[in-house]
Order: C-alpha cells, then structure tokens, then sequence
C-alpha cells in the first residue's frame, strides 16, 4: 500500500504540475467524474485545512494591519494601532436580512434561450434600484454550504483541501469570526432560517459555532407546500422571517437559505399545462434538456415571486436591508460558452432596503458580499470584514487572507492576541417557543394540547418516543394512549429525518 500510494503521488504532482489534474474540486460529483476515484478519494481524504503559511509568526500576522484597523474591535491583538476614526462610520444600525437562493440565476443570462415572458421579473426591478452584479461563488451545481460558508465568515473556500466542506471538518468544533459575532458587538440578534432539514451539513451544530442564536429548519414550520420533487417552496419563509424580526425589540440579522430551486430537474417535467408560468420558445431542441429546463424556470420564477413578496412584505417595516444572491448554478450542464458572464462559478446578487441607500453596482466574490454590505452600511468591525474593505486592490489580498484564515481557524489566533475570543453561542432551536397547556385522555387516545407543534413534533414519556399523530398546531394525539397522568413523564421533540433530534422540552408541566 505505502508504494502504490508513494507511486500515485509522484503521478499526481507531475499532472497538477502539468496542469492535467486541478488540486480545486468546485463539484465533487464532477471532479470524480473528470479525474477519478483514487486521484479524488486521496486528496480529499488526506489534504484538509489550511497549510501553515512558509514563515508563520505573531509579526507575519500583525504587519498585515501595520496601516492600523478602527476602532471598537475589542478583540484584536492590543499592539495592532488603532485609527481613532474612520470615514463613513456607521450612523444608522438597520435589520439585515441576507436569503441566500438556491440554484438560483437569471435565466436571461443564458445564451440564445429565449422565455415566454420574462421568467424573474422581481429580481430584474430590484437589480435597477440597488446595488447589484455577478457574485463569483466557490462551487457548481452544488456546495449550498460553501457558498454560505463564505458569506458568513469572509473567509476563502479554495485556501481550504480539495472539495472540503468546513462545516464537516475545522466548524463542528471551533468557533470563528463572522457577520453574526461582528453585529452581536453593535446589539445585534442573529437568526438562522432554512426550509430543509435542520441537521443537513450538521447546521444545528455550526451555527452554534458562527454566533447565531436562533435556528428555525423545516422541523419547526408548518403549513410547508412541496415542489413536485418533494422541496419545500419558498414562500414559507416570509413569515418566518417576519417572525425572526418581531421575536425582538432590537436589531436582528436573519440569514435565510432557500431550497425550493433545488436540483435535479426531471426530463420528463412533472409539472400540469396549467402550472406552467414560464414556457421555454426557442434555443433548445432536446426534449429531456427542454423538459429539465422548463421544470427549473417555472421554480424560479415562484422563487422570484417569493423575492418580490419579501420584499413587499418589509416595504413599511422598520428600516430593513435585504440582499438576494444564488448560491450556485443549477444542475443544468450550463457550460462558459452558454453564459452571458463566461463563467460557471457566478451567480448575481441584488441589494435593496426600505431607506435610502447608495447603489454600486459591481462585481464581488461570495467572501467579498457581506464586507460590502457593511461597507455601504458603515460597519468597518471585524477583522475579515475590515481586511475585504481595505485590501482587496492590494497584489498580495489573497495570500493575506490566507495567512488570517489559518491564524484564525489552525494557528495561535496572533490576530486575537493569541485566544480565540468567539465562544459558541446557545443556540435556540426555532424561533417560537413551544410549549404545552395540557394533557387529557379521550376515549383510547392521549391528547397534548399547546402552542407551535409541527408534523415534526414527537411525545416522549419517561424517555420512551410513543406513536404521535399531528393534529394542528395546537394538538397531537397518541393514538393508543398512554398510562401517566403526570405532566413531568412528558417531554416534546422536534424529531428530523434519520431520528435526528433537534431540540426537547423537557418537564412539560
């Protein structure tokens, strides 16, 4: 084994040498495709992390901010200078609400398709009123959790190993800087929202460690519509972030993950004559990538109804920013040449807020978009964040970020002054409180009788799951009964897919 495996490296470093072999998976499915099940299962299983940058050391770090960083980053290393004030600091502190959109482009960027009408008109007004333009993400086709990653934390996926998921790896037990620890210092409550399994990518686990508080997944929804393929739609989480918002009196960050836009889409389209909004006129001739094509315009187009409904929806709330961008192309075996941005890794993004804010339009990376909104904002915390604001024209940006990346995340935290400073979060699950007002037995069955119960809601007593049928949001029902009269035997889960248990309320009484 120990020569096969010294073979196939000198191999392998001789075709990433020759530019045969890429040492970057932006779709893992695709790179075992192109280059193989040994070439890939290796480097994925031995190459993680971020390599110690050549020469690491507390200076290295330290002379990157030799300019100084602003004031009210409490926990940078004391000895980096700090500038008293800083141009365009923040005078208003708004809601943010980020929803990061599944699969999501326009499709009027796709070369010579052509639409029966135009399939996202939302996102087209918006992208004339704010700020807007491609959003250059780290994966194709899939990789939702990249992209996020990126968003939240400015940090830069292709530092990390070959098709490397950090939500599996360096986040299931370390904290680290991002938007949500960064608001938390100026008053901010941060919430989570996703409409798909809550465990998936081990979220109920990674947003502890990324300072959110609050984390509502489908288990905790109701009344969810599903596509033909069994996603649930988009428009569910209005009201779940019009939730999150009112959960608080003060400023709240709300971090939303669309999935309704998701792949793969059936070549024979499910969808009946009558639900077809959108039809496809020309520039595609085969039936099954017609079929696959008109299925994901028709979810884009509902998706690009919920954007335009959100945003209707904050029109006269409190002074709210909201930002939309996709998180990679579809599955759709789209190629460079099909794309009006001649490139498989950009979506586009769009800003827009019930107030005054400034449009400017430009091109971003997904680890650039949260800096920029809080650019435009006047927010310089954060030491990524102010990094991307200063120095991302300057020729050694990326070797920089670097160089931050694995101080933060691998090295002594020189940055911090040699601690990490970010502890995790107690992290809530749902954003509405569920809880029970009674319990009496009818005929054969035990019914419970409270507030926020979803299909997902579970009766455990004395420990023990028992057979729970929801009725409404307000009642469940165990259908053989059960013997205990006394409260304190009962406790209520919110129980995922696999039987994966989110959260309990214990002692029900």
């Amino acid at each position: 084994i120990i020569i096969f495996v010294l073979i196939f490296s000198g191999a392998t470093n001789a075709g990433i040498e020759k530019r045969w072999l890429s040492t970057y998976f932006g779709n893992l499915g695709y790179a075992y495709e192109d280059y193989g099940v040994p070439y890939c299962f290796l480097n994925t299983w031995l190459i993680r992390g971020i390599p110690m940058p050549e020469g690491y050391s507390s200076y290295m770090v330290r002379k990157i901010f030799d300019d100084g960083i602003p004031m009210g980053n409490r926990n940078a290393d004391p000895s980096i200078p700090v500038l008293q004030t800083v141009e365009g600091a923040a005078k208003r502190r708004p809601n943010m609400v980020f929803v990061q959109l599944e699969s999501f482009i326009d499709p009027t960027i796709i070369e010579d398709v052509t639409f029966s009408k135009d399939p996202v008109p939302n996102f087209h007004r918006l992208q004339k009123q704010g700020s807007a333009g491609f959003l250059r993400v780290p994966s194709v086709g899939a990789g939702t959790a990249n992209t996020e990653f990126e968003v939240l934390t400015g940090m830069r996926i292709r530092s990390f190993g070959p098709g490397e998921y950090p939500y599996k790896t360096i986040m299931k037990d370390r904290t680290c800087e991002s938007v949500n620890y960064v608001l938390k210092d100026l008053g901010y409550t941060s919430h989570a929202i996703h409409n798909h399994r809550g465990a998936f990518y081990g979220r109920n686990i990674v947003f502890s460690n990324l300072g959110f508080d609050t984390f509502t997944s489908l288990e905790y929804m109701n009344n969810v519509e599903l596509t033909p393929k069994n996603w649930a739609k988009d428009h569910i989480l209005i009201g779940e972030i019009r939730a999150a918002l009112d959960s608080t009196e003060g400023k709240d960050f709300v971090f939303a993950v669309s999935v309704q836009g998701h792949g793969k889409y059936p070549e024979d389209n499910p969808l009946e004559e009558e639900d077809m909004e959108i039809r496809i006129t020309g520039g595609i001739e085969d039936e099954e990538q017609l079929n696959a094509m008109e299925y994901y315009v028709n979810q884009i187009y509902e998706m690009d109804k919920f954007v335009g409904d959100l945003t209707e929806e904050l029109k006269n709330y409190e002074e709210t920013v909201l930002v939309f961008y996709g998180d990679h192309l579809p599955v759709l075996n789209l190629s460079e040449a099909d794309l009006e941005g001649g490139s498989v890794y950009e979506t586009q993004y769009v800003v827009t807020s019930n107030f005054n804010l400034a449009k400017i339009d430009e091109d971003l990376t997904s680890y650039q978009l949260s800096s920029r909104i809080f650019e435009l904002l006047g927010i310089h915390s954060g030491i990524l964040n102010w990094y991307h604001q200063t120095k991302r024209d300057y020729g050694n940006y990326l070797d920089n970020l670097e160089i931050l990346q694995y101080d933060i995340l691998y090295g002594n935290c020189h940055i911090y002054g040699g601690t990490n400073p970010f502890e995790p979060t107690e992290l809530k699950m749902g954003v509405r409180d569920i809880y029970v007002d009674k319990i009496f037995n009818f005929g054969k069955s035990t019914y419970v009788v409270g507030e926020n119960f979803t299909p997902y809601s579970k009766v455990a007593v004395n420990g023990d799951f028992v057979d729970t049928v929801f009725v409404n949001p307000t009642i469940l029902r165990i259908p053989d009964g059960v013997r205990s009269k006394d409260p304190l035997d009962f406790s209520i889960s919110q129980v995922g897919k696999y039987n994966t248990v989110l959260s309990t309320l214990e002692d029900v009484e």
